[in-house]
């Protein structure tokens, strides 16, 4: 995202580098690609660029172009406050129309909370939400866990205030 605050640009990079760590040691081979990858939807003619994406094995492109992802496996948006209506939603949707896609994982960057959404079945997604810090988010499109402390490693919250 453009013109990002520092802790959804430190988040976005702590969930790259704890999706390549965590994919290191698995047998099957995936590949892990940064904001700056678009994914292109032919289904509704859109592209957008996700916080990071992970495929499996290895990419496909649009007309052979290594400028426009289409095989999506796991979406991870790092939610703003000006764009988590449309990731949520809007986005999530978009996405929706890639057979490829899996699993969605949103990533709140005010408050320790990861969302994934994994796609059970065609029009059936599975929500799970994580809000412990010491805890892990397993990725099921991937088979492996990341850390939400690697998610959150040096990014501070606001302290509520205290109630006089």
């Amino acid at each position: 995202m453009a013109y990002a605050r520092g802790p959804h640009n430190e988040i976005t990079v702590n969930v790259t580098a704890a999706l390549k760590a965590a994919i290191r040691m698995l047998t099957k081979k995936y590949r892990v690609f940064s904001g700056d990858q678009k994914i292109y939807l032919p289904e509704v003619n859109h592209g957008v660029y996700p916080d990071a994406v992970a495929v499996c094995e290895a990419p496909e492109y649009w007309d052979d172009d290594t400028l426009l992802l289409v095989n999506p496996l796991l979406i991870v948006e790092v939610l703003s406050k000006s764009t988590q209506k449309y990731d949520r939603e809007g986005k999530f949707d978009l996405y929706k129309t890639r057979p490829s896609f899996e699993e969605y994982v949103l990533v709140r960057q005010d408050t320790c909370e990861v969302e994934t959404r994994y796609r059970e079945e065609p029009g059936l997604w599975r929500e799970t939400v994580i809000t412990d810090p010491n805890g892990s988010v397993f990725l099921k499109s991937l088979g492996c866990s990341v850390s939400v402390a690697d998610i959150y490693e040096n990014i501070d919250f606001p302290i509520p205030p205290t109630k006089k």
